[in-house]
């Protein structure tokens, strides 16, 4: 724990770091190096707090301990598919558009390779997805 000495109207205070954390979830909330009477100025009705600093993406609080948090592959693997199918989406969304110079065969074709995108979540390997699961626009 990182202690320091502050001067608040000529009193000396010492300064601690505390992480808080929702009661209900161990989620953290923030973490800050204060007094406790800031601390507890700074917290919520829903809240509690443990001494020392945890960062919020590597810890959680479980009955008033800090207990590392394991990444969930699975959560990730399942978000990076769904940026990479939004990021394709919207990169082909001006294909649809009424006044563009595409042909219909081409426009239907870009149709086709959308809606595949929008299915790819009931791909049979997701959210594991090889390099060839993923829908190829016909040209």
């Amino acid at each position: 724990m990182s202690c320091a000495i502050a001067s608040i109207n000529g009193v000396k205070t010492m300064n601690s770091e505390f992480t808080i954390y929702q009661k209900s979830t161990g989620k953290i909330v923030k973490a800050m190096q204060c007094d406790k009477d800031t601390l507890l100025i700074n917290m919520n009705e829903d809240e509690s707090y443990i001494e020392g600093f945890y960062k919020p993406d590597d810890y959680k609080i479980v009955d008033g301990e800090p207990v590392q948090v394991v990444p969930d592959l699975l959560e990730e693997m399942t978000n990076q598919n769904l940026m990479r199918r939004m990021s394709e989406l919207a990169g082909s969304d001006w294909t649809q558009l009424p006044d563009v110079a595409l042909s219909d065969s081409e426009k239907s074709n870009y149709a086709k390779y959308r809606q595949a995108l929008r299915d790819i979540t009931t791909h049979s390997n997701w959210p594991n997805l090889n390099k060839s699961d993923w829908p190829n626009l016909e040209t």
